[in-house]
């Protein structure tokens, strides 16, 4: 089956019981069925997930088999070769000595693009180093032969040193990093050298891991549009993945140029690291390998972070923007560097045709379309930084459950350092959508249309994928911590669950070593709550009614669990329409209901309360218990439970145009601060309404003039405050007391005034 990036395939059913059941994550197998952020993230030996560090000043030949390169020729001793880079000095390679002067070679891929600080290469220091010797170095770029075709796998090496009368143990070719391009072969030819010398390392010091590689399997993209705001060419991705796949030779290159004329064309690249960064340099290589050339003239170069602004558009940091300089035309290649950052998004903004620049040279010559297009040819993009990931985000395969389950409790372990932080989401749905994805023969998605076209010899497969349906929840909010109640709706037969592991620092990183879920068989198939009334005024203590009714529950249940952040209390319980004496509990976020016998399917239960609200859209959320099964529960869905109530809804709200700053009441309109403990101090209550997060509410007096004779500030969130003013020290008169508080939406500001009299 293909899965594409966002669709994830199923797991098989889960045994089908009656009993409580885990779904466990502890293992590289069960592990390996998430869409895991590759390269970005190890899992350890033990089964845990750990972020990998974005190193800098890296030895690239160590890892070169990470990216299929490695010893590509020995001529003799192949069984020592790979111990020159190894990393460990004890160890390494010598020819045997049969060779023809020149025949003894040690040749090595580094198996992507390395920018590079120095090249060096060291001896056993308990034998002679080579004497003299050849070290050639190659971008990649491939040899041609006489009409201009690539020979495979022949290289040429522009690069070449030659050590004569050499008695050091370590040689080091220095690079200049803002004019040698990056290599990706080194090649070794001892000419004159002792039996016993061995080359035990050869260290390629690059600048750092390259966070552009690997950016597609890690969860990244990449795309390339040319005509933005016009008539937009997207570049075929055949072509796009040759600047991000770390190969020199390949190339990211767009022809056609969509009309020319007076008006611009701009043209941008876009990759997405799939992962959140800490970056502060940038590469961008044009052309240089044997012909140098950058092809970029006006540009602007970009960053993000992901963050979205107010409209819903990505928010970016620009890094450059200007012209493009004759020097980095003949290095083929520019840096920008930057303070380290956040990021996710890297964007190339540039000027593919300058309409001005063509009216200015007449238009309508070869002359012009030299001087004044910039076709954007590009052999690689680049980026470094250091430290942990920002932000990684993985999430599970879909788990198919083969029937209806209630989802109970999330648990984990794992560490969490200061400054980071480790979060779990689910989601849960009914149901799937399936939909076809038809292949060519070269596995490129097309059209059906398309497909049905093409000759028989040249389609490839149709894929059935399958996808969350329009049932399903959203992602739940983050869970506080292990052992928590599941927080998506429940009982579904489908789940999905979703890990981030987050740093404010670099340095540190959170990991993750189990998570597991926890199941069992619901109470009901179907439970249905609605909450009346709907709509109240902010603070205004009001009764409620929540009616719950439950279908295809043959054992009932007798519990009823009622919570939110506005915490109710208990009042009074109805089943089919009578009163019932029901024990009730105060609970942490609510109270818990015992009810006097089993509600059976499809009746009827109406729990009474009272509670005041300070926040539009507060949910009160129903929960089915069974007493002889403690700690399972079942959460109650909105939906019509009542015929008789509208709304169908567990959602509160507050009248539209509700100030933040409601019922300011004070205690009394004349403070007498004179020790009787009878109005010796001024007490303001107010209401705070629609608060997401902690905000500063200050208290301000003025006197008469103007002049502020007293300020106060606490951080306050939705709910009734009271703050107090001891009034001492004042002289008697009239004063102004000012609340004010900046909100989520708005700022606002309540006066009233008082007197004081000694």
């Amino acid at each position: 089956m293909l899965i594409l990036l966002g669709l994830l395939p199923l797991t098989p059913p889960a045994i089908r019981d009656a009993g409580a059941q885990v779904l466990r994550f502890d293992s590289e197998a069960s592990w390996q069925q998430w869409q895991l952020p590759a390269g970005a993230l190890e899992i350890t030996p033990s089964g845990g997930l750990v972020a990998v560090r974005l190193r800098k000043d890296i030895n690239a030949a160590v890892n070169s088999a990470q990216f299929d390169g490695g010893v590509l020729q020995a001529s003799s001793n192949r069984q020592m070769a790979d111990l020159a880079i190894d990393g460990d000095p004890a160890t390494g390679w010598r020819p045997d000595g049969t060779e023809r002067t020149g025949e003894a070679v040690l040749e090595i891929n580094l198996g992507r693009a390395v920018s590079t600080n120095s090249v060096t290469l060291v001896f056993a220091e308990d034998a002679p180093p080579f004497e003299l010797f050849e070290v050639l170095m190659s971008t990649g770029e491939p040899q041609v032969d006489i009409v201009g075709n690539p020979l495979p796998g022949v290289v040429v090496y522009r690069m070449q040193h030659r050590f004569k009368e050499n008695s050091r143990h370590e040689v080091t070719i220095e690079f200049d990093p803002l004019k040698d391009p990056p290599i990706q072969y080194v090649r070794v030819v001892p000419l004159i050298y002792h039996p016993d010398a061995r080359l035990t390392e050869i260290q390629v010091n690059g600048f750092g891991d390259n966070a552009v590689l690997g950016l597609i399997p890690r969860g990244g993209s990449a795309n390339v549009v040319v005509g933005l705001g016009r008539i937009e060419l997207d570049v075929p991705l055949g072509n796009v993945v040759g600047l991000i796949d770390g190969a020199m030779a390949t190339r990211m290159y767009y022809g056609a140029t969509p009309g020319r004329g007076v008006e611009g064309i701009d043209a941008h690249i876009v990759l997405d690291l799939g992962a959140v960064y800490w970056l502060d340099h940038v590469r961008l290589i044009g052309e240089a390998m044997g012909f140098r050339r950058f092809s970029f003239k006006d540009y602007s170069l970009l960053t993000s972070d992901g963050s979205l602004a107010p409209d819903g558009t990505l928010i970016w940091d620009r890094q450059f923007n200007g012209r493009a300089t004759d020097s980095d035309n003949r290095r083929g290649f520019v840096d920008h560097f930057f303070q380290r950052r956040p990021v996710r998004l890297v964007r190339l903004l540039w000027k593919f045709w300058d309409g001005a620049c063509a009216v200015a040279l007449g238009g309508g010559q070869r002359a012009t379309s030299v001087a004044c297009s910039a076709r954007g040819t590009m052999q690689e993009m680049q980026a470094f930084g250091g430290g942990f990931p920002r932000d990684l985000r993985m999430q599970s395969q879909i788990l198919d459950l083969g029937q209806r389950r209630n989802f109970s409790i999330v648990e984990w372990q794992g560490e969490v350092p200061a400054g980071t932080r480790l979060e779990i989401r689910s989601r849960t749905g009914g149901g799937l959508v399936e939909r076809y994805v038809f292949l060519d023969r070269n596995g490129k998605q097309v059209t059906e249309r398309a497909w049905g076209r093409l000759i028989p010899s040249f389609r490839g497969p149709i894929d059935t994928l399958q996808s969350v349906g329009g049932d399903w929840s959203p992602w739940s909010t983050a869970y506080a911590r292990s052992g928590d109640r599941f927080l998506s709706p429940a009982p579904r037969r489908y789940a999905q669950l979703q890990v981030g592991l987050l740093t404010d620092d670099p340095e540190v990183a959170p990991s993750l070593d189990w998570l597991q879920v926890t199941h069992t068989s619901p109470l009901a198939l179907t439970a249905v709550g609605e909450v009346f009334p709907t709509q109240v005024r902010v603070g205004v203590e009001q009764e409620f009614s929540y009616f719950v009714r439950t279908d295809n529950s043959s054992a009932g249940f007798d519990a009823l669990a009622v919570e939110a952040t506005a915490p109710p209390t208990f009042l009074e319980a109805h089943m089919s329409g009578e009163p019932v004496e029901a024990a009730a509990k105060v609970t942490t976020d609510g109270f818990r209901v015992t009810l006097p016998r089993r509600a059976r399917g499809g009746e009827l239960v109406e729990l009474r309360f009272s509670s005041a609200v300070f926040l539009h859209g507060t949910r009160f959320e129903a929960f089915l218990e069974d007493s002889r099964s403690p700690g399972d529960r079942q959460r109650v869905d909105a939906g019509d439970a009542s015929p008789d109530v509208p709304g169908n809804t567990n959602v509160v709200g507050l009248p539209v145009g509700e100030r933040v700053l409601a019922n300011v009441t004070l205690s009394t309109p004349v403070v007498t601060p004179n020790g009787d403990a009878v109005n010796d101090e001024l007490r303001v209550e107010v209401d705070v309404a629609n608060l997401l997060v902690a905000r500063p509410l200050v208290l301000r007096v003025f006197d008469l003039g103007g002049r502020i004779v007293h300020q106060q500030q606490r951080h306050i969130e939705a709910g009734r405050e009271r703050i107090s003013w001891q009034a001492r020290g004042v002289a008697p008169g009239v004063y102004v007391v000012e609340l004010s508080v900046a909100g989520d939406a708005r700022s606002e500001t309540v006066r009233r005034t008082v007197a004081v009299v000694y």
